[in-house]
């Protein structure tokens, strides 16, 4: 006869197997404890190596002699980066940074040119609620959400870019939007940038899409301004014909492309606007380093995408750009940079957590 016991035990040995395994599954019940609860049995894990942070912190401030808040750095400095980052291969640099306004031309000018040498920088945009104009004198008050690019010269330069709204609904961060449907499905910034790294790294056929002029400035970094449009009817042509597009949609193997890519894009296109975060652990889970060091050592970044934006526990303001996660609370809680490289490796990895 077996105990109460012994089936407790065998209850948990096999719900520790299933949390061992390469899909967390969470319980409806209360969806942020069991999600809690399921990260922390089942503990840390590696984050790809594919994926690098670069922080804007105090000791880059303080060594380069410039402001704590990165918002009024010379974008010379970004240049500097972004042409170091090249020269060492990184195939694509993500900017978790909105630059909003053009403050002095000529660095304007630098970062811009630094950009399309690169060919392969993302850059954030804003997400913005306007209230819409309505008759006169009515009740009503209807708000649309915007997106507002960077400015204009820098996103000429930059190979893509797009928003990175995270849905908060506590205090906690569990998910990722991958498209904002309310904005003609718009995709968000790890999206744009895991297409990037795919064009940059691999090269797709263009068999899959029909649209023969798309398909001719669209499948080279050196014609990669139509990125976003891309993103877009490829995720229709995946949608409408998946089995299609699971034959039809293969990866070169230039530079060892894997095509496990391949399937990562399906996943991305085909799948839901939005996914749970599978978290890799506390706070530099994440391969990271300071801002200073990306400038002036060498770094092992060739064929990785690098995610560049705040990192400083120290500032007062962190809570502007701070989330608590199951693996980080309190100072420790991680910083949007952190999250939206976070999110590309779940997308890169084809990782998702499953109710």
């Amino acid at each position: 006869m077996v105990t109460r016991p012994a089936l407790r035990l065998g209850a948990i040995a096999a719900l520790l197997g299933i949390v061992a395994n390469i899909v967390l599954i969470a319980l409806p019940l209360d969806l942020q404890t069991d999600l809690d609860w399921l990260f922390k049995l089942r503990g840390p894990r590696t984050a790809p190596d594919e994926v690098v942070i670069v922080g804007i912190d105090q000791d880059s401030a303080d060594r380069l002699g410039l402001p704590r808040l990165p918002k009024p750095w010379p974008r010379s400095q970004h240049a500097q980066l972004v042409n170091k980052l090249t020269d060492q291969g990184a195939s694509v640099i993500v900017f978790d940074l909105y630059f909003e306004e053009s403050r002095n031309a000529e660095h304007d000018r630098l970062l811009a040119q630094a950009f399309r040498r690169a060919e392969n920088a993302i850059l954030f945009s804003q997400l913005d609620k306007r209230q819409r104009a309505e008759k006169k004198n009515s009740p009503l008050q209807l708000f649309t959400e915007q997106q507002f690019a960077p400015i204009r010269e820098l996103a000429q330069a930059a190979a893509g870019w797009g928003p990175f709204p995270l849905p908060k609904t506590s205090a906690t961060v569990t998910s990722f939007w991958l498209f904002k449907e309310e904005i003609d499905g718009i995709p968000t910034l790890p999206v744009v940038a895991l297409q990037a790294y795919a064009l940059e790294n691999c090269g797709v056929s263009p068999a899959l899409l029909n649209d023969a002029a798309i398909a001719d400035t669209t499948f080279s970094k050196h014609h990669s301004k139509p990125l976003l449009a891309l993103i877009k009817t490829l995720r229709s042509q995946i949608q409408s014909a998946p089995q299609q597009a699971q034959t039809q949609l293969r990866l070169s193997d230039i530079g060892g492309c894997k095509q496990a890519i391949a399937d990562a894009l399906i996943a991305m296109y085909r799948g839901d606007n939005w996914r749970y975060l599978d978290f890799y652990g506390p706070a530099s889970s994440i391969s990271t380093v300071s801002y200073q060091r990306a400038l002036h050592e060498p770094l092992d970044i060739n064929g990785k995408a690098v995610f560049v934006g705040l990192l400083d526990p120290t500032l007062e303001t962190r809570e502007d750009d701070s989330f608590q996660t199951a693996f980080a609370q309190g100072d420790q809680a991680l910083f949007g940079v952190e999250i939206a490289a976070t999110a590309f490796a779940n997308l890169l990895e084809n990782r998702r957590v499953w109710t």
